[in-house]
């Protein structure tokens, strides 16, 4: 009782935002992301950040990158 379970659908849904919220962060000025935080934005980590965002304003700011 009152310990979260991983089959718990509020546990995945917490998860989930909390590793999108840290995309969002992690996107650089010009609109990418880079394999590592703080450096030069990369194409591959660009498109699959930009997936995992899609229909957020983070991904149009990818899209418009590439």
């Amino acid at each position: 009782m009152g310990s979260k379970n991983a089959d718990d659908p509020r546990v995945a849904d917490s998860y989930l935002a909390a590793r999108l919220n840290a995309l969002r962060k992690a996107q650089n000025g010009d609109g990418g992301w880079a394999y590592f935080p703080g450096k030069q934005s990369w194409l591959e980590p660009t498109l699959y950040s930009a997936l995992a965002l899609h229909g957020q304003p983070e991904a149009d700011r990818a899209w418009a990158l590439v």
